[in-house]
């Protein structure tokens, strides 16, 4: 993973399962990677929300998924801020 806004140090900790302990130990970890973490949630919730609810067109063109996938993604994002904007939101 590249990036120029964040640097290296600070270093982090983070946890990994050792097979040779057989628990979790402490190991250093990167401050952007610890970041790209912490802020990822976003889009695995959307890539899940778009394949629980998955348009089901099918077309012959070449660009048919690209625009059922962009569909899917303006549906589920409407849908996300429209819950916020109502502070419900029924998954």
């Amino acid at each position: 993973m590249l990036s120029n806004h964040l640097d290296v140090l600070p270093l982090g900790v983070g946890q990994r399962w050792s097979r040779i302990d057989k628990k979790q130990v402490l190991i250093p970890k990167p401050d952007d990677i610890a970041n790209f973490n912490k802020n990822m949630g976003g889009v695995g919730k959307l890539d899940w929300n778009i394949k629980k609810y998955r348009t089901k067109i099918k077309g012959n063109k070449c660009y048919f998924p690209i625009f059922t996938n962009a569909m899917d993604m303006a549906l589920v994002n409407a849908h996300t801020i429209c819950c916020i904007a109502n502070k419900k939101c029924h998954n």
